[in-house]
């Protein structure tokens, strides 16, 4: 059966929106409809009637109330959860992945923060969130972790 899948992701130095690309290439080779899109362009609405939502961040530091936070959201992907965070989504899927550094105190806390959202609206992770060390220092292992990650989807999208 395909699916309906719907990859969310929100990047600053391009590094998410290429991860996402690869797992949009895996899962349309399978014959799977995807749709990718940019956090700042998805409203709540686009994530119903999806068989799989994949949520991907990169660990960012957002200023609010004047207090600079470390190891957050990416900016866009962070004023969508905010409207998400109400919502309910009962049984909906969703797969997580996230870029961090491990020369920050929190090392991919984006995926922390995602996989959070995601408990908050009832939704169900359906595999292991990835968490991604250091993207442009090592493209080729990186690379071919999400495509591992993207084949562990494919296997449990069936």
């Amino acid at each position: 059966m395909k699916m309906r899948v719907l990859i969310v992701y929100a990047t600053n130095s391009s590094g998410t929106a290429e991860a996402a690309r690869i797992v949009q290439d895996v899962l349309s080779e399978h014959k799977h409809k995807v749709v990718m899109q940019h956090a700042r362009d998805t409203k709540p609405a686009d994530l119903d009637g999806r068989d799989l939502v994949i949520l991907g961040s990169c660990t960012w530091e957002l200023f609010i109330d004047g207090k600079r936070l470390e190891g957050q959201l990416q900016q866009h992907m962070h004023d969508l959860a905010m409207e998400l965070k109400d919502r309910k989504l009962p049984r909906q899927h969703f797969a997580v992945f996230a870029l961090g550094d491990r020369g920050y105190t929190d090392f991919c806390q984006a995926a922390d923060l995602l996989e959070t959202l995601v408990h908050d609206v009832g939704g169900n992770t359906i595999i292991p969130t990835l968490r991604i060390d250091s993207w442009f220092f090592d493209l080729k292992n990186n690379r071919q972790r999400v495509l591992e990650w993207a084949g562990q989807l494919v296997r449990k999208l069936g």
